[in-house]
C-alpha cells in the first residue's frame, strides 16, 4: 500500500510508539534477564523498521533486515523527496547502512549507553545486538565497582595534581645541574624523601627510592649477597609473594646456601638458627590478607644475628608503620599501592647496617669520583640510587602518605567495617571456601580470597566484570601459598576506604548471581 507524506509519518510514529514500548519494558521496575532482553531488542528493530506488521521474517541479521526496511520504504512509497522530512527516522531513509547507523544511534538514546566505543560493524545479529546492550545496560546501571586494590590502588586526585605541577613547573634532573630549575628539582626531591622518612619514623639517609616493592627488595637480596655463604640458610614463609621468595631462592641457589620455608610464623621462628643470615618475610599476605607479628619475628631474628628483611607492599596501604618500633632491617613497599603511581618505590635500610653495604647497581650520580682503576661512591642513601631517579614518582608517593595521613585512622576503621561486611557475607554463601576469616574475630584483615566448588576463579572473574566488578583471580603471584592450600587459583576481593557498604552488598549479589550461572544449586559444575 503506498502512503503519501502524513500516512509515512503516522506509519513511523505508530513504529515509534511500539518501539517505546519495548525500551519501556527493558526499563521497567522487573529487569528481563538476557533471554527476554534478546527478544525486546529484536522486536525494537522490527518496528523501528517498519516490519512490526510483516509476516514470516525468519532472519535476525541486522543486514537483511535493513534491506527488507529498504523494499517496504520503497512499497510505501516509491518517491524519495516525499521521505526528506522524515528521513531521519530509520525507518524511512533509503540505504539500508543509513538504517543500521539510525537505529544503533536510536538505542543509544533510548538506553542511555554509549555504543561509540564499539566497531559496531562486527555485530551481525539483534541476538548479538542485545547481547552487547544488555552488558552495558547491566554496567550502567550502577558505577562500576573496583574491588581489585591489593593490586594497585587508583590514583588520587591530589597526587595527579602534583604530579602535573612537578612535571610542567620543576621538570629537571636532580643531583645534577647548578642552574635554578635543576637546584629547585633536587630540593623538591630531597624534602619528598624527608616526608616519607617521616611517615616511616625513619632518616632520610635510610630512604632509597627505588621502582618499586620487587626491585626494592631484589636490590635488597643483592646487596646482601656478600653476607651469605655456602651452607648458610636463608629463612622465608610460604606466604610470600613471588617478589619476596624468588630473590631469596635465587640467592641460595648462588651461594650454595639453604632456603628455609616456614609454614607459620612459629614454625619460622623455630627454624631460627646460628646458620640464619637472613629472614624475609611479609608484614601483610596478599592473598590471606592478614598480618604477620614482624615486630616479635625481627627482635627473634636480631637475637640469632640474623638479618630481617619485610615486605609492605600490602601492610603500606592499610597501616602506618613504625619502622622504628618494628626494627627491621630491610623495609619496602611500592607507590601504587598506596595512591601514587607505578615505577616508584622504597627501600628502607637500617642506618647502622647501610654504612657496611655495597651498591649492587651502578651509574651516574652514586659516584664521588671515578677513574680508570677505581671509584669511591657516595654516602648512602644516593650509592643506591644509579641513574636518574623517578622523582615525579617520589613527589606522588610523598603526596599520598601527606595526604593519607591526614585522616588514615578514620580511613583504616572504615575498611576494616567493609571488610568484617564482605566476609561475613561471603562465609554465607553456599559452596564457597574463605582463604582467611579473621574479620570475623575481630582480626586485621584487608583483602577476601575464597573458592567456590564447581566453579573456575577466572569464570567468576571474567562474570563479575561484566556485572560492573573488578576483581582479582588467578594464583596472585603466590604460587608456594597456592601449593601449600592444596588450591591452583582464587578469586581475591580487596576493597578499600573508597568503596561502600552498599557496593559490598551489590558485589555479593552479584557474586550470587554469577554463581547461579557456574554452579548448580547443590554446588557441583
Amino acid at each position: 500500500m503506498m502512503l503519501d507524506k502524513s500516512g509515512i509519518i503516522k506509519r513511523l510514529m505508530l513504529s515509534n510508539q511500539k518501539a517505546s514500548a519495548e525500551i519501556k519494558a527493558l526499563k521497567g521496575p522487573e529487569k528481563p534477564g538476557l533471554f527476554a532482553f534478546q527478544k525486546h531488542i529484536h522486536q525494537y528493530v522490527l518496528d523501528k523498521f517498519l516490519l512490526d506488521d510483516e509476516e514470516g521474517i525468519q532472519t535476525d541479521n541486522i543486514n537483511e533486515l535493513a534491506k527488507k526496511s529498504v523494499e517496504k520504504a520503497g512499497k510505501l512509497n516509491p518517491n524519495e523527496a516525499a521521505l526528506l522530512d522524515v528521513s531521519k527516522h530509520c525507518g524511512a531513509t533509503s540505504s539500508y547502512m543509513t538504517k543500521k547507523v539510525l537505529l544503533y544511534l536510536a538505542l543509544a538514546e533510548d538506553l542511555g549507553v554509549n555504543l561509540q566505543k564499539y566497531d559496531m560493524s562486527e555485530i551481525e545479529t539483534t541476538g548479538e545486538l542485545a547481547a552487547l546492550l544488555y552488558r552495558e545496560t547491566q554496567a550502567s546501571e550502577h558505577a562500576f565497582v573496583y574491588l581489585d586494590n591489593a593490586a594497585t590502588a587508583p590514583v588520587e586526585d591530589v597526587v595527579i595534581d602534583q604530579i602535573n605541577q612537578r612535571i610542567v613547573k620543576c621538570n629537571a634532573n636532580v643531583h645534577r645541574g647548578i642552574y635554578r630549575l635543576s637546584e629547585e628539582s633536587t630540593a623538591t626531591y630531597e624534602k619528598d624523601r624527608a616526608d616519607v622518612a617521616v611517615y616511616l619514623n625513619a632518616t632520610p639517609n635510610e630512604i632509597v627510592f627505588t621502582s618499586g616493592a620487587t626491585e626494592s627488595l631484589n636490590q635488597a637480596a643483592r646487596i646482601l649477597s656478600d653476607f651469605v655463604s655456602e651452607g648458610d640458610e636463608i629463612l622465608t614463609t610460604v606466604y610470600e609473594h613471588h617478589s619476596n621468595f624468588l630473590p631469596w631462592q635465587q640467592l641460595a641457589l648462588r651461594k650454595g646456601a639453604t632456603l628455609i620455608v616456614a609454614t607459620s610464623a612459629e614454625d619460622l621462628e623455630s627454624k631460627l638458627s646460628d646458620k640464619t643470615r637472613i629472614v624475609a618475610i611479609t608484614h601483610c599476605s596478599n592473598v590471606l590478607g592478614t598480618y604477620f607479628d614482624v615486630k616479635h619475628i625481627c627482635k627473634k631474628a636480631r637475637e640469632t644475628g640474623a638479618i630481617s628483611v619485610v615486605d609492605g607492599a600490602q601492610a603500606i596501604a592499610h597501616s602506618h608503620p613504625d619502622l622504628k618500633e618494628i626494627d627491621c632491617d630491610f623495609y619496602a613497599f611500592s607507590g601504587h599501592k598506596i595512591g601514587a603511581t607505578t615505577g616508584i618505590g622504597v627501600l628502607y635500610i637500617k642506618d647502622c647496617l647501610i654504612k657496611k653495604l655495597n651498591p649492587s647497581s651502578f651509574g651516574g650520580g652514586m659516584v664521588k669520583r671515578c677513574s680508570i682503576d677505581d671509584c669511591t661512591f657516595e654516602d648512602a642513601p644516593y650509592c643506591f640510587e644509579a641513574g636518574t631517579p623517578n622523582f615525579v614518582g617520589a613527589t606522588g608517593l610523598a603526596t599520598a602518605l601527606r595526604h593519607r595521613s591526614m585522616r588514615e585512622e578514620d580511613l583504616f576503621l572504615k575498611e576494616q567495617g567493609l571488610m568484617k561486611h564482605l566476609v561475613k557475607g561471603l562465609s554465607e554463601i553456599k559452596g564457597l571456601h574463605l582463604l582467611s576469616d579473621a574479620a570475623l574475630h575481630n582480626q586485621k584483615q584487608v583483602c577476601a580470597s575464597f573458592t567456590v566448588e564447581g566453579a573456575h576463579p577466572y569464570d567468576i572473574a571474567m562474570l563479575l566484570d561484566k556485572k560492573g566488578f573488578a576483581v582479582r583471580s588467578g594464583m596472585h603471584c603466590a604460587m608456594p601459598l597456592m601449593t601449600h592450600l592444596g588450591i591452583e587459583h582464587a578469586v581475591r576481593v580487596s576493597p578499600s576506604y573508597r568503596n561502600t557498604t552498599e557496593e559490598i552488598d551489590r558485589f555479593l549479589q552479584a557474586l550470587q548471581e554469577v554463581l547461579l550461572i557456574c554452579c548448580r544449586s547443590d554446588g557441583t559444575p
